[in-house]
């Protein structure tokens, strides 16, 4: 246990920046800043990481399975790095029809489907399916 000593459990945040963390837009009854301001931010800000993280899936797969130490599973290792790039193509077309909505463009006959685990790009990334409802626009 000795290596373990100089552990110490991790500070709890003060009541101010973890009200501020999970309310960022201000009291959930009467929020501070526009709301779609801040999904425009928000979408803005999804573009910009999910672009980071499909260039580096990119590379990741032009480094192929040996480089992943992955060759025994080489399939396997294609078919989840193809995933993840797909997750990542969908991701940001979910993110430029929330966009559309933020923007007014799109005011009703908006709704979101989650997809059930095996109708995935892939398994642990989860990506909303944004959709727009034709009878109401």
């Amino acid at each position: 246990m000795r290596p373990f000593l100089t552990i110490s459990p991790p500070t709890l945040p003060s009541f101010e920046r973890y009200t501020q963390t999970t309310q960022p837009l201000g009291p959930y009854t009467t929020p501070t800043q526009d709301i779609f301001a801040a999904g425009m931010r928000f979408c803005n800000s999804v573009d910009l990481h999910v672009k980071h993280a499909k260039e580096h899936f990119a590379q990741v797969k032009k480094l192929g399975a040996k480089a992943a130490k992955a060759d025994v599973v080489e399939e396997s290792w294609k078919k989840e790095v193809s995933g993840v790039l797909a997750s990542c193509i969908a991701t940001g077309v979910a993110g430029s029809v929330l966009r559309n909505v933020c923007n007014g463009q799109i005011a009703e006959g908006v709704k979101m489907d989650i997809p059930e685990m095996g109708r995935r790009y892939h398994g642990w990334w989860v990506v909303p399916k944004i959709v727009l409802d034709k009878e109401k626009r």
